[in-house]
């Protein structure tokens, strides 16, 4: 998660939220005031990385000669007949 922090990653990400959130409609200057979206992005991203838990890799890698398996078969089903209802 450190790796969305570094500013090579943020800065798109910066850059996409605020081309996603320009408004319908023209705004005079002065009546609202636009966002901090840089600190809205930081903010998510600290908050991202301190609610997630990494998950480990684990790789079973048997030892020995593997005594299981699946081997193909057929099944005979000829000897059933059922009566239709």
């Amino acid at each position: 998660m450190a790796l969305l922090a570094t500013a090579t990653i943020r800065s798109p990400v910066v850059r996409e939220v605020d081309e996603q959130t320009q408004p319908e409609q023209l705004q005079l200057e002065g009546v609202a005031g636009k966002p901090d979206i840089e600190a809205i992005v930081r903010k998510t991203i600290q908050l991202v990385s301190e609610k997630t838990i990494d998950i480990p890799r684990i790789l079973f890698v048997p030892k020995g000669e593997v005594a299981s398996g699946f081997r193909p078969f057929e099944l005979d089903l000829s000897s059933l007949r059922y009566p239709p209802i």
